[in-house]
């Protein structure tokens, strides 16, 4: 027999982890002398030990294998719960990759709050536009594609019949923060002053957009895709500069129509002009 230090050296596990284990009842010593309450174990309780550390590598916990340890149907027992913690662990594994990616993601937001803004921004004043609206609340971002499509389509539809001369298209978001649900959107193309005829339609709105003393521009060539960023660094060169936003900021679509954009496959890139309002701070 070898006492309890002894056995720990040869077992490769601590005398701590071996009394715990006799608290337990998982491994009791072969015999505890009763004068000195010294601890001792044989070899033969290698194999039942090492049962014990196998079962626990597996991520059961020590109630889980004292269940099993002595139990004749123990192979049935384990195939159920080693089952469920499959499961359990391919479901943590997603959950560790999704929070991953959103650790990745604020990183390269840290880093890129440290950059230079990638693009040109200009100050200029916006003049009031007399705009033609259809104003809609998205109700996701992955909705947007569809929903713009349909909105412009009826917005263009009652615009042909009234047989009235069109200007630039454009967007407007009547947004006060960053949102992917609920988006509350208006699109609207530019129509000639005077022209308030359309107000009676209830789908369209007919307004003057009113003007701005200073405004921050960033034009933009290329995907559609890529504005949410344009937008994302405009705010911060509003930060960095000492300016805060004044009013909903507007896309305006200097190469056209989009409906035309999107009918080309894959969709044609444009030139677009991000503007939003601004004041001092």
């Amino acid at each position: 027999m070898y006492k309890i230090g002894d056995f720990s050296q040869i077992a490769k596990v601590s005398v701590r982890m071996l009394r715990h284990y006799d608290k337990l009842g998982l491994l009791k010593p072969e015999y505890v002398d009763p004068w000195s309450s010294y601890r001792f174990y044989t070899l033969d309780q290698l194999s039942r030990l090492h049962r014990i550390l196998a079962l626990r590598d597996l991520g059961l916990s020590l109630e889980q294998v004292n269940d099993l340890i002595d139990d004749p149907r123990a192979d049935e027992q384990l195939y159920e719960m080693l089952q469920a913690k499959q499961q359990a662990i391919q479901q943590q594994l997603v959950e560790d990759q999704a929070r991953l990616d959103r650790v990745a993601a604020r990183l390269r937001q840290i880093e890129r709050a440290h950059q230079p803004i990638p693009y040109d921004v200009a100050l200029k004043s916006l003049p009031a536009q007399h705009i033609a609206a259809i104003r809609e609340v998205v109700a996701s971002i992955p909705q947007m594609d569809v929903v713009r499509d349909r909105m412009l389509r009826q917005l263009y539809s009652v615009l042909a019949e009234a047989d009235i001369s069109l200007g630039l298209e454009l967007a407007i978001y009547h947004l006060e923060a960053y949102a992917e649900e609920d988006i509350d959107m208006s699109l609207a193309v530019e129509v000639p002053d005077g022209v308030f005829l359309l107000q009676t339609e209830k789908t369209l709105e007919v307004y003057t957009l009113p003007d701005a003393p200073l405004a921050a521009s960033i034009v933009y060539d290329g995907s559609m895709w890529n504005i949410p960023d344009i937008v994302a660094n405009l705010y911060r060169w509003l930060g960095m500069n000492g300016y805060t936003s004044a009013g909903a900021y507007r896309e305006l679509h200097l190469f056209g129509r989009e409906l035309d954009l999107f009918a080309q496959d894959p969709p044609g890139e444009g030139v677009f002009e991000i503007l939003v309002p601004i004041e001092k701070l």
